[in-house]
């Protein structure tokens, strides 16, 4: 990197180094340890955005009091929340609890006479045949 293409990129990127793209940045930090015009050209660039830049409005502090003071009061005067384990198991949750408790207890029921049905299946072959209507087993003699 030269001078000239140095210049340019502060006029894309301004003089924040920490604003620029990495590689530039990299190229940027070399040429300011090698040439003192380039300490001079971001010395000027951040000059020129100091002057640019609007200015920083002081703190108030009645207002920053002000803004607490409003926050603690509507903090105080809210209801407190109730906690989700709370709420969950409630008086007032009773119909979900037992809705919740009769879907697993279903789940678990048809779970079971699934698997039972798989063993019957497994040593039975030709009665679940007959009981599904198929008639291939009896067809083939297979009974």
């Amino acid at each position: 990197m030269n001078i000239k293409q140095f210049e340019v990129l502060i006029d894309t990127y301004g003089s924040n180094l920490r604003r620029w793209p990495a590689r530039p940045r990299a190229a940027a930090a070399r040429l300011l340890a090698e040439m003192p015009e380039a300490v001079a050209a971001l010395r000027a660039a951040r000059r020129l955005d100091a002057l640019l830049a609007p200015p920083r409005p002081a703190p108030d502090p009645q207002r920053h009091e002000r803004i607490i003071a409003a926050a603690l009061r509507q903090a105080r005067a809210a209801p407190p929340r109730r906690q989700w384990r709370a709420a969950l198991f409630g008086l007032r949750v009773a119909p979900m609890r037992l809705a919740f408790a009769a879907t697993v207890l279903a789940g678990l029921f048809i779970g079971f006479l699934s698997s039972r049905a798989e063993v019957a299946a497994s040593r039975d072959v030709p009665a679940v045949y007959a009981l599904l209507g198929s008639s291939t087993f009896i067809e083939r003699g297979l009974q």
